[in-house]
C-alpha cells in the first residue's frame, strides 16, 4: 500500500516455488542464498521449464554449481554481473529454459558471462581465483594431478584475461 502496488503483486507463502501458480510467474528472483539451494528451488517445480519465465539468479555461494546445473537442464544463461555489496562481490544473472544445452567455454562455470573491464569483475575474478586456489591443494594432496593441472589452466586464463 506505502508503494502504491498492492493490486499488482500477489504474495504467497511457500517452500520455495512449490505454491506460486505457475500462470503468475513471469519473473522470479532467487537471491541471497547459496547456489546448490537456488538449483533444488528450481527443480522442485517442473513449470519453471516452460521456456516462458525469466530467472534472476544471485548465488551467495557455488555459483559454478548452479551454472553447471542450469545448463544441464537446457538452461541459458543471458547476461551476467559482478555487483558489489559492501566489501563482498557476487554475481547476478539472469536465464531462461531453451530445452538444450547451450555451448560454453571452460571459463564458463567460474565466470559465467562476466564482461572483464570492471572493478567489480577485477574482484569477482580474484574471489573465483582464492577458491580455485583451495581446489588446487585439495586436487594436490588427493594425488589428482591431470585434473590439478587442468585447473590450474583455467586459473591462469582468468587472471590473464580479468586482472
Amino acid at each position: 500500500q506505502r508503494y502504491g502496488v498492492e493490486d499488482k503483486i500477489i504474495l504467497t507463502l511457500s517452500n520455495g516455488l512449490q505454491n506460486v501458480p505457475p500462470e503468475l510467474a513471469q519473473e522470479i528472483v532467487l537471491a541471497g542464498m547459496g547456489g546448490e539451494l537456488i538449483f533444488r528451488v528450481l527443480t522442485a517445480v517442473p513449470w519453471v521449464k516452460t521456456g516462458g519465465c525469466r530467472l534472476v539468479l544471485q548465488p551467495m555461494s557455488r555459483a559454478p554449481e548452479l551454472r553447471k546445473g542450469l545448463l544441464k537442464l537446457g538452461f541459458e544463461v543471458l547476461e551476467e554481473k559482478a555487483l558489489e555489496d559492501g566489501s563482498r562481490v557476487y554475481s547476478a544473472f539472469s536465464a531462461r529454459y531453451i530445452g538444450n544445452i547451450s555451448s560454453t567455454g571452460r571459463l564458463f562455470p567460474y565466470m559465467g558471462k562476466i564482461l572483464p573491464g570492471t572493478e567489480a569483475a577485477e574482484k569477482y575474478a580474484k574471489k573465483v581465483l582464492s577458491g580455485m586456489l583451495g581446489q588446487l591443494n585439495g586436487l594436490s594432496h588427493k594425488g589428482k594431478l591431470e585434473e590439478a593441472s587442468q585447473l590450474q589452466e583455467v586459473a591462469e586464463e582468468i587472471k590473464r584475461i580479468y586482472l
